[in-house]
C-alpha cells in the first residue's frame, strides 16, 4: 500500500474515533443509528410501522359483492378526502396570520380555485360515491361538509347545498362511524389494505379508531371449514355414506336388517 494512502488511512480512523468520543453525553445518543447503554454503543434502527392485517370472511356472496363495489368507490373519491384534509390544515394555518380583509380576498380566491379545477372532477361522481366522499371528508377533517360551508362560507350557504345534496340522498351532516356502522368498518378496512400495498397514499386522519377491536365487533367468525380442515373431510365422507345407504335396493336393505 502506497505510505500517502496509508497515512490517511490513519487519520481518518483517529478522527472517527475522536468524533465519537466528543459526540458521547448524557443524553446517550450519538447520531440517529447509534445509541449509548451502559457505556456500551448499540445501533439503532428504525423500521416502518407494519399492520398485520386478519382475514376477512363473509358469509353471504351480496356481502362480498358490496364490500368489492365499496373498495371501488373508496379508492376512487379517497385522493379528494385527502387532499380535503390536507388543504384545510393549510387554510387554517394561513387565516390565522391574516387580517379580517385579507381573510375575505383569500377566501374568495379559494373559492375560484375550488369551482374552476375541483368541482368538475366532483360532477363526475355518481351519488353513492358522494356519500361515501362525505363520510370520508369528516374521517380526514373531523368536520363534516355542512360545518365546513357553515365555518368557511356561510350558513345560508351550508344550508342550500344541503337541500341540493337531499335531491340526490346525500346529507352533507353525515359523520364517518365505523363504531356503530359496519359499512364506515369496510371503508376503514379497504384504506388500510391499500396504504399497505401502495394502491393509495396515507394521510393522518383526525378520526383514530382501533381497527383490531372494529374488527372483532364486525366482521364474521371463520366457518369451520377454515378451523379444522379435517372435521371438513370427515363431515363429506360421512355424508357419502349415508348417500351410499339411499342409493341401496330394497332387497338388500331387509337382508341386512334380517
Amino acid at each position: 500500500m502506497d505510505l500517502k494512502k496509508l497515512i490517511a488511512f490513519v487519520l481518518l480512523i483517529t478522527a472517527g474515533m475522536m468524533y465519537a468520543q466528543q459526540d458521547r453525553d448524557t443524553t446517550g445518543v450519538l447520531s440517529d443509528t447509534i445509541a449509548v447503554y451502559k457505556n456500551d454503543t448499540i445501533p439503532v434502527f428504525y423500521l416502518d410501522e407494519v399492520v398485520i392485517l386478519p382475514r376477512l370472511y363473509f358469509s353471504k356472496s351480496s356481502d362480498w359483492y358490496r364490500y368489492l363495489v365499496m373498495r371501488r368507490k373508496v379508492t376512487k373519491v379517497y385522493p379528494f378526502a385527502k387532499m380535503a384534509g390536507e388543504d384545510l390544515e393549510k387554510l387554517n394555518e394561513r387565516l390565522k396570520k391574516m387580517s379580517p380583509k385579507q381573510r375575505r380576498r383569500y377566501k374568495k380566491v379559494v373559492e375560484n380555485y375550488i369551482r374552476k379545477v375541483i368541482e368538475p372532477e366532483l360532477h363526475e361522481l355518481t351519488p353513492s360515491e358522494g356519500r361515501v366522499l362525505v363520510r370520508l371528508v369528516y374521517r380526514q377533517t373531523g368536520m363534516s361538509v355542512f360545518d365546513f360551508l357553515k365555518q368557511y362560507k356561510s350558513g345560508f350557504s351550508a344550508f342550500w347545498w344541503q337541500r341540493m345534496a337531499k335531491l340526490y340522498k346525500i346529507d352533507l351532516k353525515e359523520i364517518y362511524d365505523p363504531v356503530n356502522r359496519k359499512e364506515d368498518f369496510w371503508m376503514e378496512d379497504i384504506l388500510i389494505r391499500a396504504f399497505q400495498d401502495g394502491t393509495l397514499e396515507p394521510s393522518p386522519p383526525k378520526v383514530i379508531v382501533d381497527y383490531y377491536e372494529l374488527y372483532r365487533k364486525w366482521m364474521e367468525k371463520a366457518p369451520p371449514a377454515y378451523v379444522n380442515k379435517n372435521r371438513r373431510k370427515f363431515n363429506f365422507w360421512k355424508k357419502m355414506d349415508s348417500l351410499k345407504k339411499l342409493r341401496q335396493p330394497k332387497d338388500i336393505k331387509n337382508e341386512s336388517k334380517n
